[in-house]
């Protein structure tokens, strides 16, 4: 039997996106530039294996270790963090981790129109030092605006109180 004909493969023969002979099918979404090209038995073997989970880039490690330790990041770069007890978790039970820093050091929950801002602009950089809390959007958003501005240059959050909610 063919390797890529395995049934422990996920490629396999009458896979939706191969032919008997081990090539890509006609109309098969997503291998476009491949149609008709038949794979080398090693190839199809690595494509088995990563699909057994036996190979897996150090970028799909680290996406698979931060979202089984309740750590993710959204679409907009912001890391999340699995809180579901959290009183302002988003309906699927996570929270800001920009947010909760400021909450941990400040020693309260932020109020909902509470901005925490980025004072270098990496959302990715959540170290209380990097952070400032404005009471409003519109405090922010003036911030941004202002034309002749003094830059933020030190985060507003206490440096000697880490009580943890």
């Amino acid at each position: 039997m063919p390797r890529w004909n395995n049934p422990k493969c996920g490629f396999q023969k009458g896979h939706e996106g191969f032919s008997d002979s081990g090539q890509f099918k006609k109309g098969h979404i997503g291998y476009k530039g491949m149609l008709g090209k038949k794979l080398s038995k090693n190839h199809i073997e690595k494509i088995r294996l990563s699909h057994l989970g036996k190979i897996l880039s150090d970028e799909i490690r680290k996406k698979m270790s931060d979202s089984h330790s309740g750590r993710t990041s959204n679409s907009s770069g912001y890391i999340l963090l699995h809180m579901p007890e959290h009183p302002f978790a988003l309906s699927i039970g996570y929270v800001s981790e920009h947010r909760y820093v400021a909450e941990v050091y400040l020693g309260r929950f932020l109020d909902p129109e509470e901005v925490v801002h980025h004072i270098d602009g990496d959302k990715k950089n959540n170290l209380p030092e990097n952070l400032y809390v404005f009471s409003s959007n519109s405090e922010h958003t003036t911030y941004h605006h202002k034309k002749n501005k003094e830059p933020i240059t030190k985060s507003n959050l206490p440096t000697n109180n880490k009580v943890f909610l």
